[in-house]
This record gives structure tokens, sequence and C-alpha cells, in this order.
């Protein structure tokens, strides 16, 4: 069997439930922390405690729930944080900040950089990061392959479901063209990591998900 080449530490944070990825090479232990919500100080004990040079912070979007703990984590580690240019419109708008001070937290700072679709971005030798665009549950909305080995989705897709739709900027026909456009024909065998609940793979939600099943052309 062979051995993984993409490390995944998960912390579930705040109030919403987020998973919090921490995704690292094994061989040099530099990585990046995705989507990290909230309870920053939790999220970086764990990458200190495995030894991961934190060298970005990412989102696959920017609801208020998956951003809380960006700034915080960027300072610490004296990361980069990126994020898609597609996002500035949810990140100004003003119910993201009316919960992000409901929930007390922080706003993310500006983007070191942004991210686009197809754009291969080395956070290591050893890492590679593949950026998919996949619009819907927020107009920015992007999913991470990594040595296409491991597929981070935020709220894109879930396990046997897909992101909510009904939010404003959301849209359903959108994220649908995205899913069955650009998730589905990738390997059966990559490890779906999703923004909340349980982690899946390509080949469970193809015959699982009640969104996919009977969309998929055999």
């Amino acid at each position: 069997m062979t051995e993984p080449t993409v490390g995944v530490i998960t912390t579930v944070v705040g109030d919403y439930a987020v998973n919090c990825y921490i995704a690292y090479s094994p061989i040099d232990k530099v990585g990046v922390i995705i989507d990290p919500g909230d309870d920053a100080k939790r999220v970086q004990a764990k990458a200190e405690k495995s030894g991961i040079d934190i060298k970005y912070v990412i989102n696959t979007h920017c609801h208020a729930d998956h951003v809380g703990a960006v700034a915080e984590l960027v300072k610490t580690n004296n990361a980069e944080y990126g994020r898609s240019a597609k996002e500035t419109e949810l990140i100004n708008a003003s119910y993201t900040h009316d919960m992000l001070t409901f929930l007390g937290l922080e706003g993310p700072p500006g983007p070191d950089f942004l991210l686009k679709e197809d754009e291969i971005f080395t956070v290591s030798p050893n890492l590679a990061m593949k950026v998919i665009e996949t619009p819907g549950h927020t107009p920015g909305g992007l999913c991470f392959l990594f040595n296409e080995e491991v597929l981070f989705t935020g709220d894109s897709l879930f396990r046997m479901s897909i992101g909510r739709t009904d939010f404003p900027l959301s849209n359903h026909d959108d994220l649908m063209n995205s899913l069955l456009k650009k998730i589905v024909p990738l390997p059966d065998d990559i490890i779906v990591y999703p923004g909340h609940e349980a982690e899946s793979t390509i080949g469970f939600e193809k015959l699982h998900n009640p969104f996919l099943t009977g969309r998929i052309n055999s």
C-alpha cells in the first residue's frame, strides 16, 4: 500500500462546528491551515505539537464561521493569507460583519495572494495544491486538491450532501454545475475533507450522495 504524501490534522472549531484542517508534507513538515473559523490557539497548538511549519493560511470561502481565526493565525505564524478575489463582496457585506461581531470574532486581513482556477500552488517541494473554483455556496468558493490525493471541499460538498444555497450571493445551479463538471470527474479514491462533519471519498459520493446520483452520466 502506498504511503500517503499528504498529512491532515483536523480540528473542529467554533459554534458552527467547522472543520479546520492543517495539510502538510510528512517529509518536510511544511504546511497550510485551511478554514480556521475560530479557536486559533487550539489550532496553533496542534501545529506546534506536530512540529509543522505553517507557511500559509487559506480559505475555501469566506463565510464568517470559516474566517474568524485567520487574522490571529497569520500573525502568529508570520504566514501569508490567500483566498478567491470573488469573495470580496461577501467579506464586505454587512451580514458578514454582523455575524463576526455576534460570534466575537475578527474579520480576515487583506489577502497576500489570490487563488484562481487551475492554479498549482506550491506549499513546499513535497506538497502541491491545485485550485478548483466551485462557485455556488458562495461566489468565490474553492476546493483544494493536494498531490492528487486529498480534496478539501469547504462547504461545496459534504458527505451525502452539498452546501446550502439559500444564503445571499448563493446559487444552487452554479453549485450543481461546479460539482458535476469539476468534482465528480475526479478519481474515485480521492479522499474528501469537507467543511463540516465526516470525511468521504469521490467514489462514495458518486454512489450515495442524493444530490449527485441520477445526475451523473453513466
